[in-house]
């Protein structure tokens, strides 16, 4: 087990999860199990704690392509799957969530429908300088592309309208 404090690894380890929490941790035969408990045997297995990833823009991979024609439901699923092998239990994408693809799979994701994936946290269209960040080929038209503080006051106004629609559905 990998704490994460920087406390040495605990090769032998044992945890005891109450309601959804991690209540004790320690090395086997020192931590005490309720005797309801049940038991899950992760020999062989490393268990850490899970990793956040604080930037991503899920769905457009497939392969060694990154193209905007990518960007479906299915896409970001795939995505997030994979975060999810490697560790991640929290993705924050930070904008081009075009169209309702993006909110759909949080929905499902949320209302249990979906097989485990990270927890999905929006953050709407994007803003971006033309030709940089969410102004690169990939993203073109996908963003908020601004210039003047009109037009970027303008943009988080949107977004914002968007993400209470959003919220609402």
């Amino acid at each position: 087990m990998i704490i994460g404090n920087q406390s040495p690894v605990i090769e032998r380890s044992a945890i005891v999860v109450d309601g959804g929490r991690i209540t004790e941790i320690g090395s086997q035969g020192q931590i005490k199990a309720p005797a309801s408990a049940r038991q899950v045997d992760l020999s062989g297995k490393t268990v850490m704690p899970a990793l956040v990833a604080t930037h991503v823009h899920p769905g457009f991979q497939i392969g060694a392509t990154y193209v905007r024609e990518n960007y479906t439901g299915d896409t970001i699923i795939n995505d997030l799957k994979r975060a999810l092998y490697f560790g991640v239990s929290v993705a924050q994408s930070q904008g081009i969530e075009a169209g309702d693809a993006m909110y759909q799979v949080r929905a499902a994701e949320r209302a249990g429908k979906l097989s485990p994936l990270p927890r999905l946290l929006i953050a709407g269209l994007g803003i971006g300088s033309p030709n940089a960040g969410p102004g690169g080929a990939t993203y073109a038209g996908m963003a908020y592309e601004v210039t003047t503080e009109a037009e970027s006051r303008k943009a988080g106004r949107e977004i914002d309208r968007a993400a209470l629609a959003a919220s609402i559905r």
